[in-house]
Order: C-alpha cells, then structure tokens, then sequence
C-alpha cells in the first residue's frame, strides 16, 4: 500500500507491474514454444486389457487394478508415467490394465482376473511369471523409488520388502 496525498491507495509500484507483464510474457512463449520438449519427459506404460494378453508370453506380467475417482490410483497413474518406470515396464513386463469397478461387473470378461487375484483393494499390482504362478503383489499407493524397486525385485525372482505391509 502506497501513502499518497489523498490517503492510501492499492496501485503497485512500476517495478513490480513490469516484472509481472514480463514473467507472463515469458511464460506463454515458454509454453508455445518448448511444449513438445515438456512432453518428452513424460512417458506412457501400453496398458492391455486380459482379452489382449499374449497366453504364452515369455515375459513376467504385471497386472494393475486401479479405479477411477480414487486418490491413490491416481498417485499411482502418476508413476507410471516417469519415463523410468514406463521403460522398465514397457521392456521387461507384459503390462495388462483393469479398473477394478468395471471388472465386477456380472458380465465383465475382467471378473475372473479380479476373482483369480482375489483384489479387494486398489491401486493394486500383481506380478505373475510367464508360467503363471504369482510372483508378489503391493498394495496402495507407494512413492515411484518404492514401486520401481518392487518392479526389480520381482525381476531377479525375489520377494520384495515392504516395511509398511
């Protein structure tokens, strides 16, 4: 607030005005002209659906029950789009996708993988070996570090550690 001889008024210095117009300005050429390059560091896993799986995959599958609406699944969403987890996952898992809500559903072809799996909560990941059997699973929503080690750990065939489980 600046004293004038009029009282008190609500104008902004000069200074801070110009700085304001200049970050903005700034921003939007940022923005217009680098979105691609913001775009590249976001990654994409390629989810399929249970229909979609390959039966006799030589590769681990990693199935991911999540829900829509739902804070943690959406946390979980978010990691899976680091470039470093999407990669990990997109090279070394068959990635295979389920929004658990649709799955119970009586004639949704996702309830028996929902059955099978015996999921109750979500975000939830399950880590199956190409001959079948459940390798681990984790439930809720983990930091992307947590998750990321989860997902290596099943790849050299061991159980990870959760401290929190």
């Amino acid at each position: 607030m600046q004293l004038n001889e009029k009282g008190p008024t609500n104008k902004l210095p000069p200074f801070l005005l110009i700085g304001l117009v200049v970050l903005l300005v700034g921003r939007m050429i940022c923005l217009f002209f680098f979105k691609n390059d913001i775009a590249k560091y976001q990654a994409q896993v390629n989810w399929r659906s249970p229909a979609m799986t390959l039966a006799h995959s030589d590769r681990p599958t990693l199935y991911y029950f999540s829900t829509s609406g739902s804070g943690p699944c959406e946390q979980t969403d978010r990691a899976f789009h680091l470039p470093v987890i999407a990669g990990l996952v997109n090279e070394k898992f068959t990635p295979v996708a389920l929004s658990s809500l649709d799955a119970l559903q009586k004639n949704s072809p996702e309830l028996p993988v929902v059955r099978k799996f015996r999921i109750h909560y979500v975000p939830a990941l399950v880590l199956v070996s190409p001959a079948g059997k459940e390798i681990d699973r984790m439930i809720g929503a983990k930091e992307p570090i947590v998750m990321y080690e989860f997902l290596e750990s099943a790849l050299r065939g061991r159980p990870f550690p959760l401290e929190d489980d």
